[in-house]
């Protein structure tokens, strides 16, 4: 029986599992771990700030030395149940270097919230960062958000919803619950149709667009691939702005390690979203 498009329940588990065909999954978290606290013990910081009175309501802040500087937040992936900020620390040395500001924010995972309630409490932390832009050194008009997988789903939906973000970047991202309810992942967000729908970024594009980059690595799924290519071409048709980056030789886990990687085309990419890439040649 075809559950979703031409897929089986058992088609769409194996299309939605991130480590099919991935052999260094395991590596690449390892990595991102270990370079993650040498970046938290080296840099300038603010650690474990309260965003609300959750306890995993918290966000951490890597400061630069940039006056009013552009901010960067980062909503860390996990299939929506694990995940956390302190492992997502790597990218801010670059990126605090290259003179922005850059927030790796905490969020209560499923199945202890609903994804409701996750959406709830990213949403307050967005809103936190910019009532404190100001006194973290950051200028208001300018904070970008970036999130891979169920990160780039939630990045999503606060664009949807949330008029202060001026940029963002989508990687690996979910924009399509709706087939989400035939995986394993639904055991723990237990999505009816309704809500699913309610919950698809593709499905609740904003009036108003920003800059927006959508990455997905060529070696994911195809499922993977074509959500990505999907809302980016949901994204143009509305007459916004994007950049679409089908990135060769990287999967689901090893594009994350792009962000930490100041020669990468996707870091390029999201310096000139914030207005610090390389100025034009006159």
């Amino acid at each position: 029986m075809k559950a979703y498009r031409d897929y089986d329940p058992a088609e769409l588990a194996r299309l939605y599992n991130p480590e099919l065909g991935v052999i260094d999954a395991a590596e690449c978290r390892a990595r991102y771990k270990a370079e993650s606290e040498l970046v938290r013990a080296r840099l300038k910081s603010r650690i474990d700030i309260a965003y609300g009175p959750g306890p995993d309501q918290r966000l951490d802040v890597y400061l630069t030395e940039r006056p009013r500087a552009p901010i960067l937040a980062f909503i860390h992936g996990g299939g929506w149940r694990a995940g956390n900020k302190d492992e997502r620390a790597f990218p801010a040395l670059p990126f605090t270097r290259a003179g922005a500001i850059f927030i790796s924010i905490e969020y209560p995972l499923a199945p202890t919230v609903t994804l409701d309630e996750m959406v709830r409490q990213v949403s307050e932390s967005t809103a936190w960062i910019h009532h404190h832009a100001e006194a973290l050194g950051g200028d208001p008009a300018r904070i970008h958000l970036a999130g891979n997988s169920a990160g780039g789903h939630l990045a999503a939906l606060m664009m949807a919803t949330d008029s202060t973000i001026a940029g963002a970047t989508l990687i690996s991202g979910v924009f399509d619950m709706r087939p989400i309810r035939f995986t394993s992942y639904n055991e723990a967000l237990r999505l009816d149709e309704g809500t699913a729908a309610r919950l698809s970024p593709l499905l609740h594009l904003p009036k108003r667009g920003c800059p927006l980059t959508v990455a997905v690595g060529r070696d994911e799924t195809s499922e993977f691939i074509r959500q990505s290519i999907e809302f980016f071409e949901a994204w143009i048709e509305q007459g916004f702005h994007g950049n679409l980056m089908v990135v060769p030789q990287m999967h689901h886990f090893s594009i994350i390690g792009e962000l930490g990687n100041p020669a990468s085309p996707l870091f390029q990419a999201i310096l000139n979203q914030m207005g610090l890439g390389p100025r034009p040649r006159n």
